[in-house]
């Protein structure tokens, strides 16, 4: 990396009552001070002008600054978890964050528009505590390594977060005022959102790293049932950038693939028909029948797939550099794999095409010798189930809010009957999820990726989108119900023999359930939890 785009890392920051005071401990005397009435950012030479009297905190970090009610306030990392290296470069997880106000008090806030903030708060911390944010302060994560070897001279004189692929910075929004003024450039840190995975493993006494590095792009991002489709930029819900890394010896290879949201139905058939009609000879479409293929419980039938899209796999090839810079191939296409929600079965075959394109890498960087596949090494192969398994679930948790369905095939590679017990759960938990808890979750989302902005005056000049109340249906049914459920189990149980009269009151609670649940089911979407800071219509945009 150029002097230039350098990264600080480590600080300490030091607060007062009127400033806050950012000291970089990875050499030279830049301190970064920012007012904390004035909310001026400079930067400045440390020449000891720091109050003895303030306040210190060690950091890892600068996310940002973010507008709430209370004033701006400051994001920062306070500790990290390193995950390994690429390319020698050390990657880092966020482990614990911080949000810091400006203002020393509340006091210029009514009672309402503090519990709103501290909602705004909540959500902002949400978003900070989804598994997993992570950076690096040396190599650009954002970016393949296919696409950081085709760079320019001038690229690499960018400053850090302008050059990084503005589709996977997950804290563009909140870096926007120091990425304003380019001398800040070195304490702009870009936050990846996804999943990274790196493995020292060794095959035939060769050591190598195998690496996966998931990118969720922040376009379109947003939760399961609230985000779905494209819009009108051409920005597709849970975009995922896969990346299969292995490094031996100094050579890199890279297989890249790439998850949208789909479609099935009739929206598959119709999506076949269009890209027939387009008649791109640069595209192919290969639908596949998942359940009807697979039923009861024969996944060993993905292989029909696989075996369909070998030829095409072999034309798009890999990513491979040499020790000494030699290209030997490029990447010439890319997989995109989808279903409907781009969770479960997506993972499960984007997991065969990687096994079967880390066959062949490994096969021309002579770990693998001649006839070797990596579902033969007993050592390897459970470390690669439980790796893609992992990188299943954590996207699965970033957009639907549980863990990934049918894991248990990818961790052992055969469907069970425990791991469909465990899918009913996940679904069910899904469902309440989705349902009851989303619209917070969106919320977060569009508050930290600026979609929404706290103006000056919410709550008192301009209505708060937070200020709105539930129907007295909200309260009231899900109550009668909980009590029409205890009160039948209740008249299950106490009575010593059942008579007339008691088989009435357990007929009458339970019909009282049986009600209760039909009206919710009637009026639904009242109890729905709706995002409230962008109109669900801009939220469900889509190209018809």
């Amino acid at each position: 990396m150029s002097a230039i785009a350098e990264l600080h890392c480590d600080f300490i920051l030091y607060i007062t009552p009127e400033k806050f005071y950012i000291e970089a401990l990875s050499g030279g005397k830049e301190l970064l001070v920012i007012d904390r009435v004035s909310q001026e950012i400079s930067l400045q030479v440390n020449h000891s002008q720091i109050p003895q009297a303030s306040s210190t905190k060690p950091i890892c970090g600068i996310v940002g600054t973010l507008q709430l009610l209370a004033g701006p306030y400051l994001v920062i990392i306070t500790k990290k978890h390193k995950v390994g290296t690429i390319n020698g470069q050390t990657i880092w997880q966020v482990a614990e964050t911080d949000v810091i106000s400006y203002k020393r008090t509340l006091l210029h806030l009514t009672q309402k528009q503090i519990s709103q903030n501290e909602l705004y708060i909540s959500m902002v911390e949400n978003v900070l505590n989804t598994p997993f944010l992570y950076f690096s302060y040396s190599y650009d994560i954002t970016h393949t390594l296919q696409r950081l070897h085709n760079t320019t001279p001038e690229f690499l004189q960018m400053p850090y977060h302008e050059r990084a692929d503005l589709r996977f910075v997950w804290n563009g929004h909140l870096l926007r005022e120091f990425a304003n003024q380019p001398e800040l450039c070195r304490f702009c840190l870009p936050l990846l959102h996804g999943f990274i995975s790196i493995n020292q493993c060794s095959l035939n006494g060769k050591p190598f790293l195998w690496t996966i590095v998931s990118r969720r792009c922040c376009f379109r991002a947003g939760t399961r049932l609230f985000t779905r489709g494209i819009d009108v930029q051409g920005n597709v819900a849970n975009f995922v950038e896969t990346e299969q890394i292995v490094e031996f010896s100094g050579d890199r290879s890279s297989f890249v693939q790439v998850d949208h949201h789909g479609a099935e139905g009739i929206l598959e058939k119709s999506y076949g028909e269009m890209v027939n009609q387009m008649g791109n000879s640069n595209i192919r479409y290969e639908s596949f029948d998942f359940h009807a293929e697979c039923r009861h419980l024969r996944w060993d039938r993905l292989s029909i797939l696989i075996d369909r899209l070998a030829h095409e796999q072999d034309e798009f090839g890999c990513f491979l550099l040499t020790r000494d810079g030699t290209l030997v191939s490029l990447q010439d296409g890319v997989f995109r794999t989808n279903c409907i929600d781009c969770l479960d079965r997506t993972n499960v075959v984007q997991s065969m095409l990687a096994r079967r394109s880390l066959t062949q890498v490994m096969q021309k960087l002579g770990i693998l010798r001649a006839g070797q596949r990596v579902e033969d090494q007993p050592y390897f192969e459970p470390l690669f189930k439980s790796v893609w398994a992992d990188n299943a679930d954590v996207i699965s948790i970033q957009y639907s809010g549980t863990g990934a369905l049918k894991t248990d095939f990818t961790r052992t590679g055969k469907r069970t009957v425990w791991g469909l017990i465990s899918d009913g759960m996940n679904s069910f938990t899904r469902y309440c999820k989705n349902n009851f808890a989303d619209g917070f979750r969106q919320d977060s989302i569009d508050l930290v990726l600026g979609r929404y902005m706290v103006e000056d005056g919410e709550g008192i000049t301009r209505p708060c989108p937070l200020d709105v109340e539930k129907g007295w249906k909200y309260i009231t049914f899900p109550w009668i119900l909980v009590m029409a459920i205890f009160m039948f189990f209740a008249n299950v149980v106490t009575p010593s023999e059942y008579t007339t009269e008691s088989l009435l009151y357990l007929l009458f609670w339970a019909s009282m359930v049986a009600v209760t649940v039909a009206t919710i089911m009637i009026y639904g979407t009242e109890f729905v939890d709706y995002p409230k800071l962008c109109e669900i219509r801009k939220t469900f945009a889509t190209i018809e």
